[in-house]
């Protein structure tokens, strides 16, 4: 190694040289595989021509048998691998695998053709391709070049923001201290194999073996020492390769691709480590009101936020808007003098500055049109996507704009009735996606000013076009549709819209009638995905995955704020089993199907019980003690506070049945659901704490011990006890309801009754009884208050909550309520599902250990024969073993 060259020019030469030697050992190695096989198959055909014995054929044979394998398994990966398809088969529980076999390649392979917006006829397609590569040069050379814009306009405009917090001095030395050589080691393990690499070709695979050499441990280190405290970076780090991803829309504009950049390996391995450091300091940086890109930060809290300011706005009927702002390529228009403004008002150290403004602009661009790249385009501007640091960088250069906004004293965005200031909700957003709120016409106008203000600053554009407006009461406001229209804004949505309008993916419906139409669309898309995956041929174990990982999960992301019916719950949960099952008789019960695989069962999940699941994530929120509170936390609490009219205990319709009722609580809500999912973890309270007359505010079932499995209150867990006990105040008792005085249920309660007092079959809670037989001589709290504070306790310590798992709550009615089959035989179910079965075969004996084959025994209770008995057992003397089961003389298999 020439030691008069730079450690960044050591490493150019290291790279080259071992990309040299993985071509050329590559192209001789498929050449020796494909001359080898043919050798091994001429010995094979010599071997079996001579026709040896047995034994001899028998210890020749597998072994070529296997060599073949193996070189032909290793040319069918490098074929896999060279058409783009990233997956290998594993068998059929490979989800990836499973999902592969029905992709189609899609158009970012080949692109048709481009409009050139510069030609005289800007709507005529081009198809050459040395044309589409001027078209797709001249494109991105407009969008990287700087529009200019005069410093001290920058810094004024970021003076009249307050940032804080900032970065202290101990995080800002942390964030330049230099990399461990095991960290940068680590890094280059831990990404992902398949990642595609940039200009060098080199992989993350051939990196980790480069960096665990003992001889490039010292210039290594120097590379990217140098990298973070001076921005000196190694050439190829600042040539980047574009490919570029069709968005929705016409994609004979180039407006609706992405170009993602492809880096490489070893720049995102710095990058990656980067990263690291700010990474948690984003959390006080930037503002509660982004959710993108920020750790512990979810993207359903904004869905969560627009659906529950729309249930507000109802009930309130606040006339004002909301608006979902659209910004025109927002990652390529990042200018840098701009950025680097704005990290300094953090507080982020100079040399970091310098390393990210070095390394992300200025770069040699060269984009891929159908295989060809096109001529250097040169970025003076723009964030490139598809490496890591992009996206915190991306947040920093918008953060301004939020604040803005968000600290502007004449803006008054949307504030719930009676609430308090900290309640005021402007504006949110995830990365660039921004939903502003505006009460009024100032509003508008101050939405629009700051809007005006950050693009005369960071080279922004906010494509109003694109932009949608919808009404936050519902209604269809003549007023606003005008100030719409005089702004170019075309999209407004209301309840007299045709459907729902999305936000981040989630629908929000204002109707009955537009979330039935969503229902009826999510309820297609199943089908059709359904039938194409019926198409292959799987044992019941691999259409189980399918439904679980690939079908199902294209709506459970809607589902989180969405409220369906229980008839659509239950055509999914039909649609699932008939996919599962096939139809095949004797049916099996879908709850057998759910159970867990070591159970007998598929681990299939229940859609009722899965929709209940997904909304623990907002009773955690709800529950939550801690003296931290978020922005989104606090309105969720007061949402909930106002339907339970009391403030200081906003939990309490959790407990109290008859508190769950509220003009709030429309039938698109998803707090009912809440309300459902809390009741399902089925915790028994003690109540003994809570004064009498608030007791017959809980459910009728947590006044009993322990119920039998099979018992009818199961089924009405959200029956009041006010509904079978009575509160005299004059005696301050407790008593049983008699026949008279029954509202719902009078059967049924008679029965109760009885199951009291005579049968003894059911028994009240022992705290119960003296408040009944006798007058009550304890003191109590007033009946008026309510003393919550043990039932927390209790709650937050329960197993169903303190160890809260998605599988355990879905699986845990089971256990409790239903009838449970008896495990399948008494095989090791382990041993069944590992044993390399032929996948017809699989799922026929999976029947068998269910007991649900078309025996004799099942036909004659169907009236298709006339005997249960095996036609084949009577001619069995002793019991037949089979692979797992014994066939016995009474003939149950037959």
């Amino acid at each position: 190694m020439d030691r008069t060259m730079s450690p960044q020019q050591q490493w150019e030469k290291v790279k080259s040289r071992t990309t040299k030697i993985i071509r050329s050992y590559s192209i001789d190695y498929v050449d020796w595989r494909t001359k080898t096989i043919i050798a091994l198959e001429k010995k094979r055909n010599r071997l079996l021509r001579t026709r040896p014995p047995p034994a001899i054929k028998v210890q020749l044979i597998p072994p070529i048998d296997r060599q073949l394998a193996t070189l032909q398994q290793e040319l069918a990966e490098i074929a896999i691998l060279k058409s783009g398809i990233h997956w290998q088969e594993k068998g059929e529980k490979n989800i990836t695998y499973l999902k592969a076999i029905h992709k189609k390649r899609t158009l970012q392979q080949s692109m048709p053709g481009f409009q050139d917006p510069t030609a005289a006829d800007p709507t005529e397609v081009h198809t050459e391709n040395t044309s589409m590569q001027m078209i797709v040069h001249n494109f991105y050379q407009k969008l990287y070049t700087v529009d200019p814009i005069p410093l001290e306009h920058i810094q004024a405009y970021l003076d009249t923001i307050t940032f804080d917090p900032q970065v202290s001095e101990p995080d800002g030395q942390r964030l330049q201290q230099p990399f461990d050589f095991d960290d940068i080691v680590d890094m280059a393990k831990r990404c992902p194999k398949q990642s595609s690499p940039g200009s060098d070709g080199l992989g993350y695979t051939y990196l980790h073996m480069l960096y665990n050499l003992p001889c490039l441990k010292n210039f290594l280190i120097r590379v990217y020492d140098d990298a973070l405290r001076q921005g000196i970076f190694p050439t190829s780090w600042k040539e980047i390769r574009i490919r570029l991803l069709p968005k929705k829309g016409n994609l004979t504009d180039l407006k609706n691709w992405r170009p993602i950049a492809l880096i490489n390996c070893d720049a995102k391995i710095f990058t990656r480590l980067l990263t690291h450091r700010p990474a948690p300091l984003m959390t006080t940086l930037i503002n509660p009101f982004q959710k993108g890109f920020v750790k512990g930060r979810f993207i359903g809290e904004n869905g969560m936020y627009v659906h529950l300011i729309l249930q507000q706005a109802r009930e309130e009927h606040h006339p004002g808007l909301g608006l979902l702002l659209d910004q025109e390529k927002a990652y390529d228009r990042v200018l840098p003098v701009y950025l680097l403004e704005v990290l300094r008002k953090m507080n982020f150290p100079e040399s970091i500055i310098h390393c990210i403004h070095q390394l992300f602009f200025n770069n040699s661009v060269r984009i891929n049109v159908n295989g060809y790249l096109t001529d250097t385009v040169h970025q003076e501007r723009g964030l490139r996507q598809g490496d890591p640091l992009s996206p915190l960088l991306f947040n920093i250069a918008l953060e301004p704009l939020l604040l803005s906004i968000q600290q502007d004293p004449h803006y008054q965005g949307y504030l719930p009735l009676n609430g308090n200031a900290s309640l005021r909700v402007k504006c949110i957003a995830y990365a660039d996606d921004i939903c502003a709120f505006v009460k009024d016409v100032e509003d508008l106008g101050r939405l629009q000013y700051h809007m005006t203000q950050y693009n005369r600053v960071s080279n922004s554009k906010f494509n109003q076009g694109k932009t949608e407006a919808f009404s936050l009461n519902g209604g269809q406001s003549s007023s606003w549709s005008a100030i719409l229209r005089s702004q170019h804004i075309a999209i407004y949505h209301h309840k007299y819209s045709p459907s729902a309008f999305r936000y981040l993916g989630f629908y929000l419906p204002y109707t009955i009638h537009q979330r039935d139409q969503i229902q009826r669309m999510l309820l297609e898309k199943l089908r059709t995905h359904f039938n194409i995956y019926s198409q292959r041929q799987l044992s019941i174990r691999g259409r189980a995955s399918i439904a679980n990982l690939l079908i199902l999960s294209r709506i459970w992301y809607y589902m989180r704020i969405f409220h369906p019916t229980q008839q659509f719950l239950k055509e999914v949960r039909s649609l699932t089993y008939n996919y599962v099952w096939q139809k095949k008789f004797p049916y099996v019960s879908m709850d057998r199907l759910t159970l867990p695989i070591m159970q007998g069962g598929l681990g299939l999940l229940n859609p009722p019980t899965q929709h209940l699941q997904l909304q623990m994530k907002w009773l955690f929120l709800i529950f939550q003690q801690n003296n931290t509170v978020s922005p989104f936390q606090e309105f969720l609490l007061q949402h909930v506070g106002r339907i339970s009219s009391d403030p200081t205990h906003p939990v309490l319709p959790f407990f109290s049945v008859p508190l769950q009722h509220h003009s709030l609580l429309h039938p698109t809500s998803i707090v009912p659901r809440l309300f459902a999912a809390f009741d399902y973890l089925n915790i028994s309270f003690k109540l003994d704490e809570v004064p009498l007359s608030q007791l017959l505010f809980f459910p009728l079932t947590n006044m009993f011990q322990p119920l039998p499995s099979n018992h009818w209150l199961h089924r009405y867990p959200r029956l009041p006890a006010s509904s079978f006990l009575h509160f005299d105040s004059s005696t301050n008792r407790l008593r049983l309801k008699v026949v008279h005085e029954y509202t719902t249920l009078p059967r049924l309660f008679r029965r109760l009754y009885k199951d009291i007092l005579e049968r003894r079959s059911v028994k009240l809670q022992e705290f119960l009884w003296p408040h009944i037989t006798q007058n009550t001589t304890i003191a109590l709290p007033p009946s008026s208050s309510m003393t919550i504070s043990p039932l927390l306790s209790q709650l937050t310590t329960s197993t169903m909550w303190s160890k809260f798992c998605p599988r355990t709550y879905c699986n845990h009615r089971n256990s409790l309520h239903s009838s449970s089959p008896s495990q399948p035989s008494q095989i090791n179910l382990q041993y069944f599902w590992k044993t390399p079965i032929p996948l017809p075969a699989r799922t026929v004996w999976y029947r068998i250990l269910l007991h649900k084959t078309p025996n004799s025994d099942a036909l004659s209770k169907c009236g298709i024969v006339s005997s249960a008995t095996c036609r084949f057992a009577s001619l069995m003397l002793t019991p037949s073993p089979t692979l797992w089961l014994t066939v016995p003389v009474n003939g149950q298999y037959g």
